[in-house]
């Protein structure tokens, strides 16, 4: 793919042709060139598997195990950092180019001070600005204090935020030119995350660097770069200015990604299939097997990169033929209501460590009802969610399932109601032991938490039904968590769920680290069962998008207390609380975001409630 024009201006970062493989010779990225400016800014997306993360550490000089440079340069400040030796590139790290990893925490060093933090990547590789007013600039870049109390706390002492703050401080301490995000938002509320890009913006037009942002999120590329270059299967298949690629995408692939994001409203489509592994991609175009539109042809020819607009390539010789259909409108829902709800939460309240995180909560969930729990990073969300799962201690109130009281804590709770309620967790991996295989983990279940009339049926027809319920295919069964990709990980983490026919799914953040084809086959897939199966759901989330596409009320939840509450459009379109309020507006109005909450919301004459403390 040809680098972006404006790479005439003047040049941060450039990679020319860069390949990158498996020892073995199975390619991983394939012939990827890009040129950005100083103060410039690229998106990298695509699916899990697509490699962007290792296109992103690539830029800084580093390959994974088992992983090389086939070909290409990599040049930074005039320097091909592929082909230095080891000094040289620690010293373009840092100094010329920095990354920040996904999980701010693994760039903190849980031993040190926020201040001794970024005081050592001084000392390393800005020596000659070395001392208290280096840190305090660079505390300030980031909107974080400086002062010596903020300074001496530990990384575990911070907010999420102020973590990836930190984590970002740290690496603009030398002033580089060129600055890597590998997922900078992702688990961050709404409003953090608008602080975050805000503070990024900032950055790049006080100190002119260049940064580099890999990301599922699309809302957020679009709103923080200026080109976006989108990756499948190592291939870059569409690469122009990020306005005109989101508002008029070209490739099929671009087109399924803008589908599937989640957007109130709005039921996304998901993409069905996976991009093949290194090992199995074979001639013609790769995205030619889940193509909507794909030829004859596709599947023998790899497609050349041909113009689709001003700076503007996509690699699909048919991209003029848009047979993707739009993603279609969420209409209101009828449900009968029934007089007992299958969960009733009044005046609950749970302290920690003598400060109370829930404060007098009451909530209803109906049958088949699909219920959103809105609020940042340390409103109670979660604890309220794990309080219901019985996994945390309440001070007071109580919760009833479907009329009965339900015990505080699961190991009293009798095999029904260890049954009827169940958790999915935004990290799959912890609900799996890695020893087991999936098939071993999801017959265990049945056979504890089903009524003994279900549990003494055949375990392999039970077993591949489950799967299909969650499309997963029967190779799945036999393979251990690790086999698996994030996505497919949480599908078996959703039939885990499934597996002893529950009442009541509790969604911990569950579609948050998925990329946004998978999360929309999720969704769709939840969806589907509050619907055919009158399973109902507490979805916890922080994304506005998800809250909106899935859900039939949301309780807005702010430091422990439920201040509105009110079913999801009425409350998307005219919000009354200030986090509501606050957390609407924080929303990017992007073109991949595009759907406006009132224009997308059917004002109706139904109760709204704010609750004030």
């Amino acid at each position: 793919m040809k680098a972006l024009d404006h790479a005439r201006r003047g040049t941060a970062l450039a990679v020319h042709d860069l390949s990158i493989s498996l020892v073995s010779a199975a390619p991983i990225v394939e012939n990827v060139g890009f040129a950005l400016p100083p103060g410039g800014s690229l998106g990298i997306v695509g699916e899990s598997g697509s490699g962007k993360t290792t296109l992103a550490m690539a830029l800084v000089g580093h390959t994974g195990p088992g992983i090389r440079i086939a070909s290409g340069r990599v040049e930074i400040a005039g320097r091909d950092i592929l082909a230095a030796g080891p000094k040289e590139v620690a010293a373009l790290r840092g100094r010329q180019i920095a990354y920040v990893p996904q999980d701010a925490p693994s760039a903190l060093n849980p031993s040190m001070r926020a201040g001794d933090i970024v005081a050592e990547m001084l000392r390393i590789h800005a020596p000659e600005r070395y001392g208290s007013d280096s840190i305090a600039k660079a505390m300030d870049l980031v909107d974080l204090p400086s002062d010596s109390a903020f300074l001496k706390r530990y990384p575990h002492q911070l907010s999420g935020g102020q973590q990836q703050r930190l984590a970002i401080a740290a690496a603009m301490a030398a002033e580089p030119r060129v600055l890597v995000l590998d997922e900078p938002t992702t688990g961050l509320d709404m409003i953090t995350q608008k602080r975050i890009l805000d503070e990024v913006g900032r950055l790049r037009a006080r100190t002119g660097v260049a940064v580099v942002v890999i990301s599922h999120d699309l809302e957020v590329v679009e709103e923080l770069c200026d080109a976006t270059l989108v990756l499948y299967a190592g291939r870059v298949v569409e690469q122009g200015p990020t306005r005109a690629l989101l508002k008029v995408p070209a490739h099929p692939y671009t087109r399924g990604l803008i589908g599937a994001v989640a957007r109130p409203g709005v039921r996304p489509r998901g993409m069905y299939g996976s991009a093949p592994p290194p090992n199995r991609r074979k001639g013609g175009c790769l995205f030619s097997p889940r193509c909507p539109q794909a030829h004859d042809d596709c599947r023998e020819v790899n497609p050349a990169p041909q113009k689709a607009g001003p700076e503007h390539w996509v690699s699909c010789p048919y991209h003029v033929e848009k047979t993707i259909v739009e993603a279609a409108p969420i209409g209101e829902r009828k449900r009968d209501t029934c007089e007992i709800p299958v969960l009733d939460i009044r005046d609950l309240t749970v302290a920690y460590r003598g400060q109370r995180v829930l404060k007098n909560v009451s909530l209803t969930i109906q049958r088949g009802e699909r219920v959103a729990l809105l609020g940042q990073s340390g409103s109670g969300k979660t604890t309220l969610g794990r309080c219901v799962a019985g996994l945390v201690d309440r001070e007071a109130g109580d919760i009833r399932l479907n009329g009965t009281p339900l015990s505080p804590r699961v190991a009293r709770r009798p095999r029904d109601q260890l049954r009827a309620v169940q958790m999915v967790l935004q990290n799959p991996y912890v609900s799996f032991n890695p020893q087991f295989t999936i098939g071993a983990t999801l017959r265990r279940t049945m056979r504890m938490l089903c009524d003994p009339g279900r549990a003494a049926q055949p375990d392999r027809p039970r077993l591949l039904h489950l799967l299909e319920r969650v499309r997963l295919p029967a190779e799945a069964a036999d393979a251990y968590p690790a086999q698996l990709s994030g996505g497919e990980l949480q599908r078996a983490a959703i039939a885990q769920a499934l597996a002893c026919a529950p009442d009541l799914i509790i969604c911990d953040e569950a579609t948050s680290a998925l990329d946004v084809s998978v999360q929309a086959v999720v969704i769709e897939l939840l969806r589907d069962l509050t619907e055919d199966e009158g399973v109902s759901l507490l979805v916890i989330s922080h994304d506005l998008g998800v809250v909106g596409s899935i859900s039939d009320r949301i309780y807005v939840l702010d430091q422990g207390l439920i201040v509105e509450h009110a079913p999801t459009p009425v409350l998307l379109a005219s919000p009354k609380s200030d986090l509501a309020k606050r957390l609407i507006a924080s929303r990017p109005d992007t073109a991949a975001g595009s759907t406006v909450f009132h224009a997308t919301s059917q004002r109706t004459e139904k109760t709204h409630d704010t609750l004030h403390p």
